[in-house]
């Protein structure tokens, strides 16, 4: 059965779709840091006719048709997390059936990305970026058979759908093009490695110097430090034995027909650009982007090192087992904003929206997206200039218990409302000239952090 392609895709189908459903509906919540967002851009546009943010994206039209079928905006949300992780093995084991390599090995593959830990975590928090994810594999495919008109309809959706996935888009091709030069022999591709890092590091020193870390790292050992709590061993063991697959295919180079090869150089490359040393680490910047998709796509590189099929295989057999351990890893109350509590700040909202003339709300990521959604009001998750501050400008700020005291007594003859145990509702004017100029430097320092937005976007 593995051998037919229609039936080895609908199995792959429906083993992510059961997987993605039993991890993603744990939670009555929206899964990840952007779901109300996008649910607010689709609940906007279906209620106003408008775009709450002119931001165009590929989600949303999905996402309101979704809507106007099963009428519940997190159902519909969660089906298309859901519908984009089931369709990511099915796009990869056709395109790679392309390339004429074993079924039963790409069969065991594309099980291995749907195993992949990264992978669920990937569909529940970054939706928008797997649907392009999920393009560029098409992308792949088109280019891989020389059909570049389709290649470049593929490439216009990628970028409606993600602005970073287009230029990994343009990288991609670049480097397609790129293998095309004779270079078989290993010394050959050490060299490309070298020329292409030392390119890159030189650019964005030039470009953009404020991407560029003091030190080198590895970001697969950079994301396991920073994510320490929420994952588990069988995750870090997954991550560094494909972190490891990625000098294999330099050394002991995959030899097969030439397109196969071509796919295997410019893979190599690629991902070798996904791990670059020398960028940045943090959740929000590129080198998190760049690993994450590392992380989802890299699986495949087990087709393109230089082992018979049977052992490698055998080695997609042993990572699927792994892979499938650490399933249960994912956990939505230490990877997801912690939404029981933002429903209860909303609902205390709620009652303050009846009673005073609130025209906007500054408070931080994600409860701002989720309070905004539930009452459709102007909320942002980040600061704005003076000129906008009036009284009708409001500030949700969360207020650390050591500082609590000090705000108090600032805030003696101010409104300000109590809506948890560190989260209080006062103007933005008063949380400027009262509040901020009270705190000395190292007070300062406590209070700037994400949950009490003050950059200006």
């Amino acid at each position: 059965m593995i051998a037919n392609k229609l039936y080895a895709s609908v199995v792959l189908f429906v083993i992510a779709i059961v997987l993605g459903a039993l991890a993603l509906f744990k939670s009555s919540f929206a899964p990840g840091w952007d779901s109300y967002f996008y649910m607010l851009q689709a609940k906007s546009w279906l209620e106003l006719r408008s775009l709450h943010s002119e931001r165009y994206n590929v989600i949303y039209p999905l996402l309101i048709c979704a809507q106007l079928i099963f009428d519940n905006y997190v159902f519909s949300y969660k089906l298309i997390s859901i519908l984009a992780y089931g369709t990511l093995p099915v796009l990869l084991y056709r395109y790679l059936t392309k390339l004429h390599f074993n079924k039963f090995l790409v069969f065991g593959v594309c099980l291995l990305v749907i195993a992949n830990p990264i992978s669920i975590y990937f569909a529940s928090q970054f939706t928008k970026n797997l649907i392009a994810v999920n393009l560029f594999i098409l992308l792949m495919d088109s280019v891989s058979r020389k059909r570049w008109f389709l290649a470049l309809g593929f490439m216009i959706l990628i970028a409606f759908s993600h602005k970073l996935m287009i230029a990994l888009s343009i990288i991609y091709v670049g480097l397609y093009a790129f293998s095309y030069l004779p270079i078989r022999e290993v010394y050959l591709r050490w060299l490309c490695l070298f020329m292409m890092t030392v390119s890159v590091f030189l650019l964005m020193k030039i470009l953009a110097p404020s991407y560029l870390a003091k030190s080198w790292n590895i970001p697969t050992m950079s994301f396991i430090d920073s994510h320490v709590e929420m994952i588990n061993g069988i995750w870090k063991l997954v991550l560094y034995a494909f972190t490891v697959l990625i000098p294999f295919c330099f050394l002991f180079p995959f030899k097969g027909d030439k397109n196969q090869m071509k796919q295997g150089f410019t893979l190599a490359m690629f991902f070798i650009f996904l791990q670059l040393p020398f960028l940045k680490w943090g959740t929000m910047e590129l080198s998190f982007r760049l690993f994450m998709i590392f992380g989802l796509l890299s699986p495949i590189l087990v087709l393109f090192i230089r082992l018979h099929d049977i052992a490698k295989t055998g080695l997609a057999c042993v990572l699927i087992l792994i892979s499938f351990g650490s399933f249960p890893g994912y956990k939505s109350q230490l990877q997801d904003p912690p939404y029981i509590q933002y429903k209860f700040i909303s609902s205390r909202l709620a009652k303050v929206y009846e009673e005073k003339e609130i025209n906007l709300l500054i408070c931080h990521k994600a409860l701002a997206e989720y309070v905004s959604f539930h009452h459709m009001e102007d909320v942002l998750p980040w600061n704005v200039e003076g000129s906008e501050v009036n009284d009708n400008v409001y500030r949700l700020a969360y207020i650390p218990s050591e500082l609590q005291v000090k705000f108090e007594n600032v805030m003696i003859n101010e409104f300000h409302k109590r809506i948890t145990s560190n989260y209080f509702l006062l103007r933005e004017k008063i949380w400027r000239d009262e509040f901020l100029a009270s705190l000395d430097d190292a007070e300062k320092v406590i209070i700037q952090t994400w949950k009490n937005p003050w950059m200006i976007r």
